[in-house]
């Protein structure tokens, strides 16, 4: 993973937690909801991970196409344990977590 990839990871990690920590409540809708559609409990469009790459005017994904983060990831970088806690928190705000939670509960399960 050369310098550039590794900072645009690292921003993107700061961006959703950002994001989680000043909306800790808000739920993405796993029907409709990927990186640039869906409207969550706020009224916002895109998931959690959407919104970190719209905060960065990053689209690293291919419209319409339906993958987890894991899979937009590997694309550009292969293996890392960042992309596991990436994957994490995907799951659990997928799974109907809060933002909050989903980031909680994806630190306490990989160390980043």
């Amino acid at each position: 993973m050369n310098t550039l990839d590794k900072l645009r990871l690292d921003v993107l990690i700061s961006e959703v937690r950002k994001i989680a920590s000043e909306r800790p409540d808000v739920v993405s809708d796993s029907r409709t909801c990927m990186y640039e559609s869906g409207v969550c409990s706020d009224g916002s469009v895109g998931c959690l991970f959407g919104q970190g790459f719209a905060a960065m005017d990053w689209k690293p994904y291919t419209t319409g196409v339906r993958m987890g983060i894991q899979g937009v990831f590997d694309v550009f970088y292969g293996e890392n344990e960042k992309l596991d806690w990436c994957s994490d928190v995907q799951d659990n705000q997928d799974g109907g977590m809060s933002w909050a939670k989903s980031v909680k509960s994806a630190d306490e399960q990989n160390e980043i």
